[in-house]
């Protein structure tokens, strides 16, 4: 088993994923695709192909970083999982993912695989529901990660849409709907929960070498959480004495 070949693998496609995030972060929400690209080739398998953890032979051994507000039974409201929404003065409403910056003390909690990849976490207006899984292979397989579909499934185009989630906010103009798609800061959090996976997880299983695993969340801000319910489906108040807020759907 060429396992230091794996190893060198692993290396390149944390270097490259980790380079994909950077530019996410300085505002290229373009490199969503080939980010969801590269997850597929770290943990997704299938009958013809093998993730690069599982030829290490440690997928089955760790647990992942699980850091989404998980679908609460019963709930009427849509669930954004793996984002919060951000309203900033000056800029408007838009969807981001909140890297380390969660709102419950303490590290996120870790699951096992199959729940990190097939457990719904998104809810849309329309009811459909979306695990990491389905996020991740939409992108690259549908979406131009690695293959363009002609025909891109209906839930997925509508999880695309900016107003999938029916959240609005009020600034100086009145109700707006948010300026981006939730689906690719949703693929930089899975980027994310990966990464930190790998380097607490997998690092002390192989021989890692030379990579310092040092900290991937870029020039995120703190930010500030609301708890639960204090906003309203479709709005949210960008009052102008504050210049910054921030909210997850718990």
């Amino acid at each position: 088993m060429p396992i230091q070949r794996f190893i060198a693998d692993l290396e390149t496609q944390v270097h490259l994923l980790e380079t994909y995030c950077a530019g996410f972060d300085q505002g290229n929400e373009a490199l969503a695709l080939p980010m969801a690209t590269s997850i597929r080739v770290l943990v997704h398998d299938t009958g013809k192909s093998t993730s690069l953890l599982e030829m290490l032979s440690v997928k089955g051994k760790i647990t992942f970083t699980d850091t989404a507000s998980h679908i609460m039974p019963g709930n009427l409201l849509g669930n954004f999982g793996l984002v919060v929404a951000k309203v900033t003065v000056g800029r408007g409403g838009e969807y981001v993912a909140p890297l380390d910056d969660v709102p419950k003390p303490g590290t996120p909690p870790s699951v096992s695989f199959p729940k990190w990849w097939k457990t719904p976490i998104t809810v849309d207006t329309q009811k459909n529901e979306f695990a990491r899984k389905d996020m991740i292979l939409a992108t690259a397989n549908k979406l131009g990660g690695a293959h363009v579909d002609p025909v891109v499934p209906a839930d997925i185009a509508h999880f695309q849409l900016p107003e999938s989630f029916g959240w609005q906010y009020v600034g100086p103009d009145g109700e707006k709907d948010f300026k981006n798609s939730p689906l690719p800061p949703s693929i930089r959090q899975i980027a994310y929960e990966l990464l930190d996976t790998i380097c607490n997880e997998v690092r002390p299983l192989i021989s890692w070498g030379v990579h310092s695993c040092g900290a991937q969340n870029g020039s995120h801000e703190p930010s500030a959480w609301t708890p639960q319910g204090i906003l309203t489906r479709r709005t949210i108040l960008a009052r102008r004495r504050r210049s910054d807020r921030t909210y997850r759907h718990l």
